[in-house]
């Protein structure tokens, strides 16, 4: 029961990272918003998820994971609901970042928890589903959009994650054991997270900007600069902190290093397929976002079978 809660959010909170996407150019029109402009509903989820994420990790291991994970889920939930109220884009913006940040919360410490609470023979199958749930929500994003939007409104595409939600959570309220501070002295680097979420929104802007106004233009060049500056800062800082956020020393195991590469180049196909190929269906193909989603659903569907066998 504590593994399917925290695959529904895996999968959840990785969906809404994509769900959006077939909706975006309805949301354009609606709310009356440039292609660039819209992107944003997008990029703000993942910004503030990538910003925080390793924070909430470091913040799991000294207040306990399951707390922080549970207090997420709450969050998470609030932030489905806001963004289906029609109070203007900048609301809808506001809604998707409270989204992300309960989304950080689960994402950091769901395969903690999961390491904790299965022996080492069951750990690397557990571990599977999860991954598996969370591949599944990151591609079947548009796919489910597309079957939303053939019967309801885009709205629906974040009041859906309620009823599931409410499910997981109480799943993980009656499966997953009571919270215990861990006994350590160790203290957050408030300093490494604020260098590594500046980088983090620098590099979105500057990339965002360099769409609308060109990437030859001095501003666009400064902003992408200050942020290679940040990165180089962040670094540094880490490498000298006592109680860095992130170890360096980890990436000196060379398996490690590549595994993360991969999935970094793995991803960056991912979400490029998912971010472009909605538009080329609906705008380009004119098909209806049902029968765009059906298409898009492929991918979901291979990776439900072929990722329990991997």
């Amino acid at each position: 029961m504590a593994l399917i809660a925290l695959a529904i959010f895996s999968f959840m909170t990785s969906l809404d990272s994509s769900i959006v996407n077939i909706a975006m150019p309805i949301i354009a029109k609606e709310q009356n918003q440039t292609v660039n402009n819209v992107e944003w509903i997008v990029i703000i989820y993942l910004l503030v998820i990538t910003s925080l994420l390793m924070f909430f990790g470091k913040l799991g291991d000294l207040v306990g994971k399951i707390k922080i994970f549970r207090i997420g889920t709450v969050i998470f939930l609030i932030g489905s609901i806001t963004a289906g109220l029609n109070f203007g884009f900048g609301f809808l913006l506001f809604s998707r970042s409270i989204q992300a940040l309960g989304a950080a919360m689960t994402m950091s410490n769901n395969f903690g928890i999961t390491t904790a609470l299965f022996p080492e023979k069951q750990r690397g199958r557990s571990l599977s589903i999860l991954a598996t749930a969370f591949a599944l929500g990151s591609i079947a994003g548009p796919s489910f959009g597309g079957l939303i939007l053939s019967i309801a409104s885009w709205r629906y595409i974040f009041w859906i994650n309620v009823p599931i939600g409410l499910i997981a959570i109480w799943l993980g309220q009656v499966s997953l054991p009571k919270s215990h501070r861990p006994k350590t002295k160790a203290k957050l680097d408030y300093l490494g997270t604020v260098l590594f979420a500046a980088f983090v929104s620098t590099m979105f802007f500057g990339f965002s900007r360099g769409q609308s106004i060109g990437y030859g233009q001095v501003e666009v060049l400064l902003e992408l600069l200050v942020a290679v500056i940040l990165l180089a800062s962040f670094i540094i800082f880490e490498q000298k902190s006592k109680q860095p956020m992130l170890n360096f020393k980890i990436f000196k195991n060379v398996e490690f290093s590549m595994g993360v590469l991969s999935a970094i180049l793995v991803f960056i196909v991912g979400y490029f397929y998912n971010i472009i190929i909605p538009y080329y269906l609906v705008n380009a193909r004119n098909f209806d976002p049902g029968f765009a989603g059906l298409l898009m659903a492929t991918i979901p569907l291979t990776i439900a079978f072929f990722g329990p066998l991997g």
